[in-house]
């Protein structure tokens, strides 16, 4: 699944097939507020174990935005080259620290792709992003740029 590495690169509870949510965020919490701009990736956990990462992993991002989307760049080795891939969702505050993140199929971008609840945690100026699959508990840690 190709939305595991992005909910860091990501951060997957339950991905659950829906229709489109066409809801904003209406009264945004402080720390939704705090979530807007760049996060540069640094840390990547899977079921509490660090993962290595290189160099070209840490130039990952993510960068919400007021309008509810979120950016994601992720770097990886394919083939000896660092290459770049993006993707972009939509998102909302659920709950408490708690984010639903919706992707939509590339090729029909009405079409809901998949859903993910992901929980975070603001605190001394990084973002901690976790989410859980049945194989495994994904965490993510990232430093704010802007």
């Amino acid at each position: 699944m190709k939305y595991l590495k992005y909910i860091p690169l990501f951060f997957i509870t339950v991905i659950l097939i829906s229709c489109k949510d066409d809801e904003q965020l209406t009264n945004p919490s402080i720390e939704t507020e705090s979530l807007i701009g760049l996060w540069k990736f640094e840390r990547e956990f899977y079921d509490n174990e660090e993962a290595t990462l290189d160099d070209c992993e840490l130039k990952s991002t993510f960068e919400f935005k007021n309008d509810n989307t979120v950016i994601m760049i992720d770097y990886d080795f394919y083939n000896n080259v660092c290459s770049r891939n993006s993707d972009t969702a939509e998102w909302k505050e659920v709950d408490s620290n708690t984010l639903q993140m919706t992707f939509y199929d590339e090729d029909n971008p009405t079409t809901v792709e998949s859903i993910i609840d992901v929980t975070y945690l603001i605190e001394n100026g990084l973002l901690t992003l976790e989410a859980a699959t049945p194989e495994y508990k994904q965490k993510a840690i990232f430093s704010k740029v802007n």
